[in-house]
């Protein structure tokens, strides 16, 4: 007796301990990710669901809860009232109106959404324990979060100090994304094969990361990777972010990029991730006025993101162009991109009129592509110069940059455009209708996007300072709804400053400046329209971004340029099929006329054009140029021999449904075959009447050169790479037998190879590559 009456304590001691060590599991049994579903819980330690009522919409739960790994996004209709409770959420999306009192633990993926007006109430706190988590309020900015809730918030157990351990970011207009700011946080994992493949490792957050400093031994190794929402990531291949590169988002979904382009698989030695902040597409210039916008610049880069708005910094002029500059945006907090020069096209005005000492100016094409490279650096989304009215068009000033900023390797992501009716001599035309200007400026955003291909930034427009807030406001009230509708449009902002376009004061009502009414236009634009009101939709909608920037990162030239074309039918004998791989992507073209009954040679749909390739060519993807509209359904098809028992037959390599009218240019990428012809089979076009296409291009290669894909460096080193003194020499783990060349078309070129030294003195500038003992391949660069 005296045994059993000492046990009987310990025993009751052993069953609270585990009854304190019961958590409440989520398992989902009721399937309908209700989170105030009883069935959806159970004990962890007797299997038995809570009783009913025990967790309830704004009733106190005294509970310990836990969420972990679960795919479908949870739901609270409700406020989820902890009390004395308390929420731990591992890999797990949760929807609530609010929480109210107790813990919540946010621990790696651990995502929250709160929609509510007042999300945290009764002092609840919740403990961020990972970088890659976050609390979203839909409904509580940045600003309203950081004057009431900061205290609600903690870092690993320490208090949240902002832009310290957290971040808030904007998240569109009325909301707030609230996660840590860890230099630690590894939102980027690469892999050195395709497919999340192979050996990995895990990159972090803000700092650059180039050459052999990049984890794991992964410099030039890189073929997929996995970005985590919330973030953006920008590679080159050349260590200091310069040569080929490109931008990725991650915003509302996870990106995972399976097969990285041809010239970045295997060299990439530049990786820089950046937090992404969520904005509209309405911007402002000035600091002070309230107009519903959550992004500004200036003509500076001095200034920094606040919880009010992101900041874009500008370089505006060459000054910002030094390594100094360069790491000043590097430092920004809460910017992703770097906005290059203003108005540079000017020689005599603004920063084209500048340079550095014993320089050219700005306003030198050449110089400003010179400088405009250093951006590079950054690993920010680059937006172009933003030149006058005239700039963009073709011939122009920001057109031939365009041009040589692609032959040179300088990234471009975003065109920046200004615009104020400049082309209907204003200063004698001032009193058109808000229409007619509307009208120019819709043709106007409508030729740059064609003839560039990229999402643009209006970053100063109006109707012109020579006329009245009445025709600035007419023309503001047609152009916002249709800026919001534009797909291609990122950003706006409106250009102030004058007479008849201020937000505030000269109101045509009163006919005199005051302080505190807004005008004509300041009332449209801060409401998108001078009725109901309405906030700018998101400048960057899509839950990932995976675009083309200016460069062309394929290996494989185009090689149907001056094959031999055929076509079920051609309008005239100046349009002919031929047209159309002549290398002019602006002025001949082949035209079918698929709609028009009363002209030459009309032939309804389906049409067809066929290129010959002269030859066995492996290709990979190809590019559809058009002159008024894009193709909307059509099948990209190859020849296969083996078909119609060796007689052959077409394939589809590539069924496209639905592509868009507009931008002109449509490129698509193939799964790699190999074939001797080439067809693009058009069922539906979104131009009604005629095709008018101005370069059907496919990129390929003969199927006896190099294979660019086997691109390794792990055998042997290179130096100097780039080569200078007409020496490369060659070391390696095994004797180096044979080396061959090849330039990036994959075609051989001849330099002498002795005693581990290629001769390379006779070769012109350029990129190369090395097969070293018919199995290794590295690349160099001559200079």
């Amino acid at each position: 007796m005296k045994k059993l009456s000492q046990l009987i304590p310990f025993v009751f001691l052993i069953i609270g301990i585990n009854t304190n060590a019961q958590d409440i599991v989520w398992t989902g049994s009721s399937l309908n990710n209700d989170f105030f579903d009883e069935g959806n819980w159970k004990n962890s330690v007797t299997d038995v669901a809570p009783s009913s009522g025990t967790i309830d919409p704004n009733v106190v739960i005294n509970l310990p809860l836990k969420i972990n790994n679960v795919v479908n996004t949870i739901t609270a209709n409700g406020i989820i009232a902890l009390g004395t409770g308390s929420l731990t959420i591992d890999f797990a999306n949760l929807t609530a109106t609010s929480f109210s009192g107790g813990n919540v633990s946010a621990n790696e993926g651990a995502y929250i959404e709160l929609s509510g007006s007042s999300p945290l109430t009764n002092s609840v706190t919740i403990n961020f324990t990972s970088g890659l988590s976050w609390v979203k309020t839909l409904n509580n900015s940045a600003r309203i979060i950081s004057l009431a809730s900061l205290p609600r918030f903690k870092v690993n157990g320490a208090n949240s100090v902002y832009k310290t351990n957290l971040r808030l970011d904007n998240y569109y207009l009325k909301g707030c994304l609230i996660r840590p700011n860890l230099d630690s946080t590894t939102p980027l994992t690469v892999y050195d094969g395709e497919n999340k493949q192979g050996d990995s490792a895990l990159i972090t957050v803000n700092t650059i990361h180039s050459g052999d400093l990049i984890a794991n031994s992964m410099n030039n190794k890189i073929e997929s990777f996995l970005l985590k929402k919330g973030y953006m990531v920008t590679i080159a291949d050349e260590a200091d972010g310069t040569g080929s590169s490109k931008n990725y988002i991650a915003s509302e979904s996870d990106l995972v990029i399976n097969t990285l382009p041809k010239l970045l698989q295997n060299s990439i030695s530049f990786i820089r991730v950046l937090p992404w902040n969520w904005v509209t597409k309405k911007g402002r210039n000035d600091s002070t006025l309230d107009l519903n916008t959550s992004w500004r610049y200036q003509w500076n880069h001095t200034e920094s993101s606040t919880v009010n708005w992101e900041f874009a910094p500008m370089s505006w002029g060459h000054g910002t162009t030094t390594d100094t500059g360069i790491a000043g945006f590097i430092g920004k907090y809460g910017s992703p991109y770097i906005m290059s020069f203003n108005e540079p096209d000017d020689c005599d005005a603004q920063s084209g009129q500048y340079g550095f000492p014993g320089s050219p100016k700005l306003c030198d094409v050449d110089e400003a592509v010179k400088l405009h490279k250093n951006f590079m650096k950054t690993g920010m989304r680059i937006v172009s110069p933003g030149g006058r009215e005239e700039a963009p068009k073709s011939g122009q000033w920001l057109n031939q940059f365009f041009d040589k900023a692609k032959a040179q390797n300088v990234r471009i992501d975003v065109i920046a455009v200004h615009w104020y009716d400049w082309g209907s001599n204003p200063t004698v035309n001032t009193n058109p209708t808000a229409q007619q200007v509307f009208d120019r400026f819709k043709l106007y955003l409508t030729t740059v996007h064609n003839l560039y291909g990229l999402p643009i930034w209006i970053t100063e427009f109006n109707a012109n300072p020579a006329r009245s807030q009445a025709v600035n406001a007419g023309f503001l009230a047609l152009a916002l709804p249709y800026l919001e509708s534009l797909e291609y449009i990122e950003r706006y902002c409106w250009f102030p400053y004058n007479v008849g376009t201020h937000f505030y004061g000269w109101n045509d009502v009163t006919d005199k400046e005051t302080d505190n009414i807004p005008s004509l236009v300041g009332t449209i634009y801060k409401n998108i329209n001078n009725t109901t009101p309405t906030d700018s939709t998101p400048s960057v909608p899509e839950p990932t971004v995976d675009a083309n920037n200016n460069l062309n990162l394929l290996t494989y030239p185009n090689i149907a340029l001056n094959k031999t074309a055929t076509a079920n039918s051609s309008f005239s004998i100046d349009n002919l099929p031929a047209k159309a791989v002549d290398g002019s992507t602006t002025s001949t073209q082949w035209v079918a006329n698929i709609g028009d009954t009363n002209g030459s040679n009309y032939t309804p749909l389906p049409a067809w054009i066929e290129v010959d390739l002269q030859g066995n060519y492996t290709i990979d993807s190809f590019r559809i140029i058009e002159s008024s509209r894009a193709v909307k359904d059509f099948k990209f098809e190859v020849w296969d021999g083996s078909l119609n028992s060796g007689a052959g037959g077409w394939s589809t390599a590539l069924n496209v449904i639905g592509n868009p009218s507009s931008p002109l240019t449509t490129f698509k990428n193939i799964t790699p075959v190999t074939t001797t012809k080439v067809r693009v089979y058009i069922t539906a076009h979104n131009s009604s009447s005629y095709i008018r296409m101005f370069e059907l291009e496919v990129f390929g290669k003969l199927s006896e050169t190099l294979d660019v894909k086997q691109f390794v460096k792990e055998s042997f080193s290179l130096h100097p790479n780039p080569a200078t003194n007409g020496i490369l020499n060659i070391v390696g783990d095994e004797e180096v037998s044979s080396v061959v060349v090849y330039n990036t078309l994959g075609e051989k070129i001849d330099a002498p190879f002795e005693n581990g030294k290629l001769f390379v003195d006779t070769l012109a500038s350029g990129v190369y590559f090395l097969k070293i003992n018919k199995k290794h391949t590295l690349k160099f660069i001559k200079k």
